[in-house]
């Protein structure tokens, strides 16, 4: 939601260069990370794993990519033994766990190995027996072999293709067009029910899921290619199927506080918290959605450089919701802008120590690291502490480039 510390110092070089820091730090040795005790992270030994299915979600749940790819190939390697279904789904989690590892190569490789891998064409509702995580990963990954535009096109036709399905599905009746595709319709690695060896489709509801993510990453594409106006269209159509959706109309004041419109922004954000007071949300939905505006709030008074209204926002936006990652990161660039660095720096050190599980995130280490570099003359010290000590408890695929060693 904002731009990354490394984007604002280098805006912002000046700010520094005529602040009055001079090495805030060097009396606060700040934390030690290599004293700092870790938390239980439990991790399932594969010798304990349950059968199936069931033990690779749960490895990928932990974040344990590595057994996971181990376990994968074992599956892979079970020849005649294992069904057509089974092969696949061993292969999409296959294939999800190179890619979280950033094995770009290896998994592009695998999924040329893939014969079903060609989206159906038979009429709607499409029986195939892939899982749809294996269709996105396949339009995911020449993005990460430097084809962005390559993925674009495929995301774009597996977006149709999602459009295709919700038609159909919502044209059946609803015992035939209801069944076991999943309860969020996400990243889903299993090919589906089957039902005497034929494979039931989603409901329409699953396969909307499933296009709004695939819409979402496209968005991601065209902000990072400063397509906003591209965005801003896709965003109004999503505002056309659901007026009243208050995520999306932030999403909108996102884009224009991007492209400087300030007032308009500010439109978006106050339509949004009107949506919030006139909806119905159930108590777990309504923190979320309050966090959400007190997050509005707060980027639209960082975008006036009113960075101590701008931080209490964001400090209200985690007692809502104390997992919204988005404003620990914020929080401390408001106090950074304010030429606090030594506070920037102890907010950050003080919430990964106090939810590690929650708080693990490479921006919010990104921008520790770099506060260390303006701090400490010896900030290389404080990174390598620091790396070591989320080595031992980060997922797999958590990017230790990150602490800038």
């Amino acid at each position: 939601e904002m731009a990354t510390f490394n984007s604002v110092m280098s805006n912002n070089a000046d700010l520094l260069k005529q602040s009055s820091f001079n090495h805030p730090l060097q009396d606060d040795q700040g934390t030690d990370f290599s004293r700092v005790a870790l938390p239980a992270i439990v991790r399932t030994n594969v010798d304990g794993l349950p059968a199936g299915v069931e033990g690779l979600h749960l490895l990928a749940q932990q974040g344990s990519w590595r057994p996971l790819i181990q376990v994968t190939k074992s599956l892979m390697g079970a020849g005649a033994s294992a069904s057509t279904a089974e092969r696949l789904v061993a292969t999409t989690f296959h294939i999800l766990g190179l890619t979280k590892l950033r094995m770009y190569g290896a998994a592009v490789d695998e999924l040329r190995g893939v014969a079903e891998l060609s989206l159906p064409k038979s009429p709607p509702p499409a029986r195939s027996p892939v899982p749809f995580a294996l269709y996105f990963l396949s339009a995911h990954l020449p993005h990460r072999l430097g084809q962005t535009q390559a993925s674009i096109d495929a995301l774009y036709e597996l977006m149709q293709y999602c459009k295709e399905q919700v038609e159909a599905c919502s044209s059946l009746p609803p015992t035939a067009s209801s069944s076991g595709g999943g309860e969020d319709g996400e990243l889903n690695c299993e090919g589906g029910e089957e039902r005497k060896g034929e494979r039931v489709p989603e409901d329409s509801g699953v396969w909307l899921r499933r296009q709004e993510m695939v819409l979402y990453t496209l968005l991601t594409h065209h902000l990072q290619n400063q397509d906003f106006g591209v965005t801003l269209q896709w965003l109004d159509r999503l505002l056309i199927q659901n007026p009243r959706d208050p995520v999306v109309v932030s999403q909108v004041g996102y884009v224009l506080l991007q492209l400087g419109d300030v007032e308009g922004a500010e439109r978006c954000f106050q339509a949004a918290a009107q949506e919030v007071r006139d909806g119905e949300a159930v108590r777990e939905e309504a923190s979320v959605l309050v966090a959400l505006l007190h997050r509005n709030q707060g980027l639209l008074l960082f975008a006036q450089k009113k960075y101590q209204e701008a931080q209490a926002e964001f400090r209200s936006a985690l007692d809502e919701d104390p997992s919204d990652v988005a404003s620990v990161n914020n929080h401390a660039m408001c106090s950074m802008y304010q030429r606090d660095l030594m506070g920037a720096c102890r907010f950050l050190e003080e919430s990964l120590q106090s939810d590690p599980v929650s708080y693990i995130d490479e921006a919010l280490v990104l921008n520790l690291c770099s506060m260390y570099d303006l701090a400490w003359l010896s900030g290389t010290d404080h990174k390598r502490k620091l790396s070591s000590w989320i080595s031992k408890i980060a997922p797999d695929d958590f990017d230790l480039n990150c602490t800038r060693l």
